[in-house]
């Protein structure tokens, strides 16, 4: 490539004339910090930065509808990318060993999800498939141990070989036609899927070799154009709050639409990874609810947001800085990871349900805890964790 192997290299500025970058220019370039795409770009070749492993973030232009194999490959300090919605087609190992990214949302023109795209993304915790996609194909997500759950959307036909190996233990699959599958589904023990197609399900290897779990309605997916707008939008969809089981988010909330949220009392998953939000509220005491995925975007939980949501096992939580008081009371998270945190109010994991008595809480589930950048741990914040075992600060 033109600048390949340039190690001393930290930035540069392309003229906005250039239409075109060829594959592997700016290959192994390991100091590169930033650089300017041009607006006129409309692909990024074969391995472009790859081995660029001190680029943290970079914007692609609007109009890109092409990122070819290994283009940001080994690209260790990238933690976040935002994929323009002109992209199309993302080839093999595009993010290959991006060991640092985070979450990624991909666009909606996509169909398929390329071989090794995030194979050994270890940081990697929120990824939004779009619906449209069909096929996956093998060691997609690969090594991506923190990635925890994931969700399929309906149009999901094939899956190849070893996507899931060392990856996510639960998958919500919304297909009611039984995606085939090349092998076993790696590391994934269970699966949500809808009720009306869940003896297929049970009846289709590997899929029965899993903990297979209805969603007893159908999934619903909404976007809130303009903040304010939830309740109208969600009885368009329902004839009443209780009938929702699976929601997905997208676009813009206010407060107000996330304290609608306490509402839905029958709610088993909540999807908000597409919407903007900043503080993550108004769930308190939905104890059915068992999976929450946040968007990156998230920095606070407000206090009381999952309070008695004795259910709650799954939330990821990479960018929050703040831990409301009694946010997680009686929650049944197992594992806490709070990489970015500062402050833990009062009482925010405290174990379980017993108000009567101080000295015995009730059931407490959190057994790991990892904290590094924390700041100050308020008054009983972990009250009664009788189970906890690893604390890291």
């Amino acid at each position: 490539g033109a600048f390949s192997n340039c190690i001393g290299l930290t930035s540069i500025i392309i003229p906005e004339s250039v239409t075109n970058i060829d594959s592997y220019a700016f290959e192994n370039c390991s100091k590169l910090q930033s650089i300017t795409l041009p607006a006129k770009l409309q692909s990024i070749y074969h391995g472009l930065f790859s081995g660029c492993s001190s680029l943290t973030s970079i914007t692609i232009p609007e109009g890109v509808t092409n990122i070819y194999y290994g283009a940001f490959s080994n690209c260790i300090g990238l933690t976040s990318i935002i994929i323009p919605e002109s992209v199309n087609v993302i080839d093999s190992y595009a993010f290959g060993n991006c060991s640092n990214l985070q979450s990624i949302t991909l666009p909606a023109k996509l169909q398929s999800i390329s071989s090794s795209l995030f194979s050994g993304c270890s940081s990697l915790t929120s990824v939004t498939i779009p619906k449209g996609v069909t096929e996956i194909y093998n060691y997609a997500f690969r090594d991506c141990s923190s990635l925890t759950a994931m969700t399929l959307p309906s149009t999901i036909a094939n899956i190849g070989w070893s996507v899931f190996e060392n990856s996510c233990k639960e998958l919500t699959c919304l297909a009611r036609t039984v995606p085939s599958v090349v092998g076993d589904l790696g590391s994934v023990e269970t699966v949500n899927v809808p009720s009306s197609a869940m003896t297929s399900y049970q009846n289709t290897y590997p899929w029965s070799e899993l903990t297979i779990l209805p969603i007893f309605s159908d999934p619903i997916e909404i976007h809130v154009p303009s903040p304010g707008q939830l309740g109208n939008l969600l009885l368009n969809k329902v004839d009443q709050w209780t009938d929702v089981d699976c929601l997905t988010l997208s676009g813009s909330l206010n407060s107000d639409d996330l304290a609608l949220l306490s509402r839905l009392t029958e709610m088993r998953i909540l999807d908000l990874s597409q919407t903007d939000i900043t503080t993550m509220t108004g769930c308190r005491g939905l104890s059915n609810l068992s999976r929450v995925i946040l968007p990156s975007t998230v920095t606070k939980i407000d206090e009381y947001a999952f309070h008695l949501c004795t259910s709650l096992s799954s939330i990821s939580l990479p960018n929050v800085e703040e831990v409301g008081d009694y946010a997680f009371y009686g929650t049944a998270l197992e594992n806490v990871e709070l990489p970015q945190a500062k402050l833990i109010g009062k009482y925010a994991f405290a174990a379980g349900t017993n108000y009567s008595n101080y000295y015995d809480p009730g059931s407490s589930y959190l057994s790991y805890l990892e904290m590094p950048m924390v700041t100050m741990i308020s008054e009983g914040a972990f009250h009664g964790c009788i189970n906890l075992v690893v604390v890291i600060m």
